[in-house]
Parts: structure tokens; sequence; C-alpha cells
């Protein structure tokens, strides 16, 4: 996984503002990412510009060849 950026500013009352935002990323599959733009918190605007990557998954050299190897290991077993 890719992380882009580190800080999304928000605007709200400052008793609102968390010490930090919880992002679920279970569900990112590979060549995908997460733009501030698909995130909403009750509470918070986020000023930080709507199309700005926040993370990202791609894949490596070693996942590449990791995924490779796996493959041929099934094959070897069929």
């Amino acid at each position: 996984m890719n992380l882009s950026i580190r800080k999304i500013n928000v605007m709200a009352p400052y008793q609102q503002i968390p010490e930090h935002l919880d992002i679920n990323v279970t569900e990112l599959r590979l060549g995908k990412s997460i733009k501030v733009g698909d995130l909403s918190f009750e509470g918070l605007e986020l000023v930080t510009p709507k199309e700005v990557v926040v993370c990202s998954i791609k894949a490596t050299r070693n996942s590449i060849q990791a995924a490779a190897a796996a493959e041929a290991e099934e094959a070897a077993a069929e």
C-alpha cells in the first residue's frame, strides 16, 4: 500500500476535531485508490482538495514475483 498523504485538513469546531481519522482499506484492491472525495466524517468538513489521493494499492516487483511463484506452485500441485 502506498500512503500518499499523512494529513487531511478539516474544518469543524475545535472540540469536534479528533486526534486521528480511521480509514477502512480492507476492500481496497490492486490498482485502486482512496481519494479525499471518497471520505466523509460526521461533523467534519474536509478542506483538502477532493482529488488528492490518500492511499493506493500498487503492484511491486516483489508482489508480482510472489504471485507468479504462487501460481506456479498451484499449477505444479494439479
